[in-house]
């Protein structure tokens, strides 16, 4: 049996406690009774604990959108793994291309926070991907490459049932403009090889496409062998758009 599509949604820094609550459950309704696609939704960490409350009579999971490696600590700003479990979490991203590129998250501490995260038993979504530049010189595989080298070689082999990887190009995120076809499949299948080819695993993990995805264009790569869902920002904002995108899922199996 082909595992079920995932649709993560990232709420990033929007939305109230009200109004993520209100969002999350006009979710779980309109994406009630999926036989093919799991939900995921990720609202801010002061929302974590009302969206899950508000959702736990349905299946869909909650989780976060950052984690801290130590459990406790003087480390100002920052939410422990333990403190979101205790708010419901199952899963969280981490390496989001707007951690790493507009916060200055190096590879080490984005590797940091994904063992300490799958260690827990939760999922992490660790986040991997180019910028413009970089695609422009032809790098995108030495990113991909790094990135994810850096995580295979920091994280211990027993915790890597509980990565999922996302795919997010940096120059799709946010602009409008997802990557092509042709480019998600070559990337996809970049970050399979690259996880083979250390012997980690018998499989490579799920690996999900993130940037500016919508129900306009999620059609044209949801079906590639190679695609195991979408990390989804801004459509995932509306509850119809992110229904919507539920709704192709489906038609796709």
């Amino acid at each position: 049996m082909a595992p079920r599509t995932l649709l993560v949604a990232n709420w990033k820094m929007n939305l109230g406690i009200a109004e993520s609550v209100s969002l999350a459950r006009a979710i779980a309704e309109g994406c009630s009774g999926l036989a093919q696609t799991e939900i995921w939704l990720a609202p801010s960490f002061t929302a974590l604990a009302a969206v899950k409350e508000s959702l736990s009579s349905t299946p869909v999971k909650v989780g976060a959108q950052n984690a801290h490696w130590a459990d406790s600590g003087a480390f100002t700003g920052e939410v422990s793994v333990p403190m979101l479990k205790e708010c419901g979490a199952t899963f969280a991203i981490v390496g989001h291309s707007e951690r790493r590129h507009i916060l200055g998250e190096s590879d080490l501490l984005v590797v940091k926070r994904a063992a300490a995260v799958a260690a827990s038993g939760m999922q992490c979504i660790f986040c991997v991907g180019e910028k413009l530049e970089e695609r422009e010189r032809g790098l995108t595989s030495m990113v991909l490459q790094r990135q994810l080298i850096a995580l295979l070689d920091g994280i211990d082999r027993k915790l890597l049932p509980n990565i999922i990887l996302a795919y997010e190009p940096v120059w799709a995120i946010g602009t409008g403009k997802a990557a092509e076809v042709e480019d998600i499949a070559s990337a996809h299948a970049e970050l399979a090889s690259i996880w083979m080819s250390t012997g980690h695993q018998q499989s490579a993990p799920r690996i999900l496409y993130g940037g500016s995805v919508s129900p306009e264009n999620f059609h044209t790569f949801v079906h590639l062998p190679s695609v195991g869902g979408a990390l989804v920002g801004g459509a995932s904002l509306v509850a119809e758009k992110f229904t919507e995108l539920a709704k192709i899922s489906e038609q796709q199996q």
